[in-house]
């Protein structure tokens, strides 16, 4: 049995993200419902484990990943 359960959303629906298909290329994901009870984005809960480890990683969006990606590798820019 686990120790600690996160719940967290689903990514195709309930959560904003990047996915990566079989040809290579990055899609954005938007959220289409809200998540159920006290789930939570991935991304948020990473980040709040982080942030009580003492490292400030901010709050974390589904553009970053689009971003980052696109500065290193201009055309993928929309």
């Amino acid at each position: 049995m686990a120790d600690v359960v996160l719940p967290s959303s689903g990514l195709l629906v309930e959560g904003e993200g990047t996915v990566t298909n079989s040809e290579r290329r990055v899609q954005r994901v938007r959220k289409a419902l809200d998540p159920p009870g006290e789930a939570r984005d991935d991304g948020w809960i990473i980040s709040a484990i982080a942030e009580r480890m003492g490292f400030d990683w901010g709050q974390p969006t589904a553009s970053r990943p689009g971003t980052s990606c696109a500065r290193s590798r201009p055309c993928t820019a929309a």
